[in-house]
């Protein structure tokens, strides 16, 4: 019996891939009382306005939600250049979670809900009982996709749907004034992107799909923002490895 090295990425990751095709939300100049920084530019110029900016952060804080084959996660996941990360975790059949990163390694924490539904991985949650499982972060491993900064921005530029795109009514997210884009989404559903009205930084601000296959919402935050983060103590963390002694 082999421990999957992928059970944090299939909780987390599909959730985090997918809103990096939903969008993003933080604070950025007022825009108040100025000309249209977008005027005379087509929906798609505006959105690859946005994907440039923000993929061009050393920091970026996510919180959202996501539905997939039924299932809501909510998550609040913070990451930046310099290798840390911060990630809370909530699955919508009672599994919550928390993953670090800090030091060249990773640590995952949760309930048996959390770690899944089969017999494999509801006994690695109870033989953790509590305590922060924790493996070293490999460039290339299944940890990759997941709270490294630099592949987050890469499916940000990738992802992000800047095509068959129309400019809605302008509006605000969080007091902050933006340009409004809709059209189609990547599981068949209606998306909407906010793009903050700021000629210098016109983030990605908030992105939602509405029906399809995957409806959810993404808000991005604390651009540039180092993330604060502190190992578990030593004695509160299992290697995998021990975990995967356990279960041979």
């Amino acid at each position: 019996m082999r421990v999957d090295r992928k059970l944090w990425k299939r909780t987390a990751v599909a959730a985090v891939c997918t809103t990096v095709a939903f969008g993003a939300a933080a604070c950025s100049g007022d825009g108040g009382g100025q000309a249209d920084p977008f005027a005379g530019l087509s929906p798609s110029a505006i959105a690859d306005k946005a994907v440039k900016t923000t993929t061009a952060v050393t920091a970026l804080r996510t919180t959202g939600h996501q539905s997939e084959d039924g299932l809501i996660i909510e998550m609040d996941i913070h990451v930046d250049a310099k290798g840390s990360c911060r990630a809370l975790l909530t699955r919508g059949d009672g599994g919550r979670g928390e993953i670090l990163r800090v030091d060249g390694t990773v640590y995952g924490k949760g309930d048996e809900a959390f770690w899944g539904g089969d017999e494999e991985n509801r006994t690695i949650g109870k033989l953790l009982d509590g305590r922060w499982a924790k493996s070293p972060y490999k460039e290339g491993s299944s940890f990759s996709g997941f709270c490294d900064l630099r592949n987050y921005l890469e499916d940000i530029e990738e992802d992000t749907v800047r095509t068959g795109l129309t400019r809605g009514e302008d509006t605000e997210v969080d007091g902050v004034p933006v340009a409004t884009l809709t059209g189609k989404g990547d599981g068949g559903g209606t998306l909407t992107l906010h793009i903050a009205k700021d000629a210098d930084k016109p983030y990605l601000l908030r992105v939602v799909e509405t029906g399809g296959k995957k409806p959810g919402e993404a808000t991005f935050g604390d651009f540039d923002k180092p993330v604060s983060v502190t190992a578990p103590p030593a004695d509160q963390a299992v290697d995998l490895d021990e975990v995967q002694k356990a279960l041979d």
